[in-house]
């Protein structure tokens, strides 16, 4: 494959991939779906909401990687 192309764009990704899981899965995905409006931010136990460190975290990824 083509490894050298692909290695600059990865930057970009990093943060996000890293962000998605810092909490069990799926808390990031749809808190970040949520973020992007694509979904309306709920769960149900034992998942809870992101804390707000976390959050934050994961909004920069987002739009680090120029989803948001």
């Amino acid at each position: 494959g083509a490894f050298a192309p692909a290695g600059p764009g990865q930057g970009r990704w990093r943060p996000l991939r890293r962000a998605l899981f810092v909490r069990t899965n799926p808390v990031p995905v749809k808190t970040a779906l949520a973020m992007q409006g694509k979904l309306h931010e709920e769960f149900r136990l034992p998942l809870t909401r992101m804390p707000d460190d976390l959050r934050a975290g994961l909004s920069s990824a987002l739009q680090t990687a120029g989803l948001l």
